[in-house]
């Protein structure tokens, strides 16, 4: 991302999660004993199945969303190229979902919220 950024000149960087991703479904179901680094993977998304475990719906597909969000803040808050240049208006990061059953993208609104002016 960094590279983008500094290198190729990119001011939009779009965090695009899935409906039924099967890693956070995996996140979602806890196996057990996951095979090969599955385990990294449900590990980075623990979080954000927790933060939605509470919603009304699917909790996999509510787990994506909240995903995205997460890695949204985390790719904003990244220290010192990413973080500087969000706050400076140099660069946007928003997130996505790609509903895989309608072929159409929902910009999250949560990301979309108090986005600095983009400056060159």
């Amino acid at each position: 991302m960094e590279f983008a950024f500094l290198k190729l000149k990119t001011k939009l960087i779009v965090v695009l999660g899935h409906t039924e991703c099967g890693a956070v479904a995996a996140a979602v179901e806890r196996p057990l004993n996951p095979p090969g680094h599955i385990i990294t993977l449900i590990n980075e998304i623990k979080t954000a199945v927790a933060k939605s475990s509470y919603l009304m719906g699917d909790p996999v597909n509510n787990a994506v969303r909240q995903n995205v969000i997460e890695q949204v803040n985390t790719l904003r808050g990244l220290e010192p190229v990413l973080s500087r240049n969000y706050e400076e208006g140099k660069l946007i990061i928003i997130g996505a979902v790609y509903d895989i059953h309608t072929g159409k993208i929902e910009f999250l609104p949560e990301t979309l919220l108090n986005l600095p002016q983009i400056r060159k």
